[in-house]
C-alpha cells in the first residue's frame, strides 16, 4: 500500500518540511508519553485526544489514511472545541481551563499544546491521501472500547471523555450552564 501511495505522491509527502513535521511530532509524542504517565497515570491515555495524538505517529510514518480518517471522525470536532476553549482562556466549555491553572507547572501545561499540531496532522493526512471511507466502523468500535475502559478504570470526578451524565458534570464544574446550553442546542438540531 505504501508503494502505491508513494507512486501517487512521489515528492509531496516526503518534502523537507513534512519530514521535519513528522520528526518533531514524533519527538513530542516520545516526550509527552512518559511525562503524562508519571504526572497523571496511565488512565490519562484514555482521553480521545491523547489516543488520537499517539495514533497519528504511525499514521504519519506509514502514510496510513485509515487511521487519520478515524481520528478525523472521532476527534477533529472535539479538538476544534478544545482550541476554541484555549483561545477564550478556558471560558468556552471549560475544556482547556486547566491550561490556565497556575497550580500546574507551566512546562506541564505547555505539553498540552499538542492539541494544535495534532489536528494539523489529521488534516494534512486527509488532504494528501484522501478520506478512507472504511473509517467509520473502526472508529465506532474504538470509541466503544475506550468508553468501556474509561468507565471501568477512571474516577467519576475526572470525567474522562465526559462519559458521565450531564447532571453529574453540572454538580462538579462552574462552566456547566454553558455546556448544558450548548448540549441542548446540539440536541435540538438532531
Amino acid at each position: 500500500m505504501i508503494d502505491k501511495i508513494s507512486a501517487k505522491y512521489p515528492n509531496n509527502f516526503d518534502s523537507t518540511w513534512m519530514l521535519w513535521f513528522k520528526i518533531l511530532y514524533t519527538l513530542l509524542a516520545f516526550i509527552i508519553c512518559p511525562v503524562y504517565w508519571y504526572q497523571y497515570g496511565v488512565t490519562n491515555f484514555l482521553w480521545f485526544s491523547d489516543i488520537a495524538f499517539f495514533l497519528m505517529v504511525p499514521a504519519l510514518w506509514l502514510r496510513q489514511p485509515l487511521i487519520a480518517s478515524m481520528m478525523a471522525i472521532g476527534v477533529l470536532p472535539l479538538e476544534t472545541l478544545w482550541m476554541l476553549s484555549f483561545i477564550t482562556g478556558g471560558a468556552f466549555l471549560g475544556m482547556a481551563d486547566y491550561m490556565f491553572d497556575e497550580n500546574l507547572p507551566l512546562w506541564l501545561r505547555g505539553l498540552s499544546l499538542f492539541h494544535f499540531p495534532m489536528p494539523a496532522a489529521i488534516i494534512i493526512m486527509i488532504k494528501r491521501f484522501g478520506y478512507d471511507q472504511r473509517a467509520l466502523y473502526p472508529q465506532i468500535l474504538l470509541s466503544i472500547i475506550v468508553i468501556i475502559l474509561t468507565h471501568i478504570f477512571t474516577k467519576k470526578v475526572d470525567n474522562v471523555n465526559m462519559i458521565f451524565p450531564i447532571k453529574e458534570l453540572a454538580r462538579q464544574t462552574y462552566y456547566a450552564p454553558m455546556f448544558l446550553k450548548t448540549f441542548s442546542m446540539m440536541r435540538r438540531e438532531q
